[in-house]
């Protein structure tokens, strides 16, 4: 099965709103006219502009009924959700659980090949051609990066200094993606936090090796596991 021309728009449109940051309501409305079960996207309050993508990809899970899928094949649907999170500029905490939803409603590497491998027969070129010149294979490894992506987004909200998700993508030398020098400044400002701390309230060798161990985190994050069935 290879994209139809509704799923491509979609996408595109799904990417675009991504990209333009917080808005009004007008990616409700897409979604509503694209078809989208909004409502199954209704805990993802916050998701602003990012709901149109959140429910093209909650309505393309693997568990519905081919016919009833909004974003089909499947690499199509991976890159979907890939590009419009990664196009996204907000670093709020409400964007980063609604990156993880995203995430979470994403095929496991198992099931999406055995899906492509179907749509295949179907119409023939979905295991590479499907998304453009992203093989399936280099897609599921993307979003095994973005898993390991958004855990490194959790540790920096923890610390208050979450980045754009474009950020991980600035370097390909590790799964953790940030450049050296934006992953100098990240550690640099958490040593700085925990030095500003009063002595017996967190400034202490408890608060240091918390610092220390989620800096190590942050360098040597592996890629995540898929997501859970």
């Amino acid at each position: 099965a290879r994209e139809t021309q509704p799923a491509a728009l979609l996408r595109d449109a799904a990417v675009a709103a991504c990209a333009r940051g917080p808005v009004d309501g007008t990616a409700r409305a897409a979604a509503g006219a694209a078809g989208a079960d909004v409502a199954a996207a209704a805990p993802l309050e916050g998701a602003g502009e990012l709901l149109l993508a959140a429910a093209a990809v909650r309505c393309s899970r693997l568990s519905l009924p081919p016919p009833r899928r909004l974003v089909r094949p499947t690499a199509l649907l991976l890159r979907t959700a890939l590009d419009a999170v990664y196009a996204s500029p907000r670093t709020d905490l409400e964007a980063l659980e609604v990156f993880t939803a995203i995430y979470a409603d994403l095929p496991r590497r198992a099931d999406a090949e055995a899906a492509a491998v179907e749509e295949d027969g179907e119409g023939g070129g979905a295991l590479a051609v499907a998304s453009g010149e992203d093989s399936l294979s280099d897609l599921l490894d993307r979003v095994d990066d973005l898993g390991s992506h958004l855990r490194a987004q959790r540790i920096l909200a923890s610390w208050r200094l979450q980045v754009p998700m474009a950020a991980f993508r600035e370097t390909g030398d590790s799964a953790a993606g940030l450049s050296a020098e934006r992953a100098h400044t990240i550690l640099r400002r958490i040593a700085r936090g925990v030095g500003r701390r009063p002595h017996g309230s967190g400034g202490d060798a408890g608060a240091w090796q918390e610092a220390r161990d989620d800096m190590l985190s942050l360098v040597r994050l592996p890629r995540a596991p898929p997501p859970p069935p």
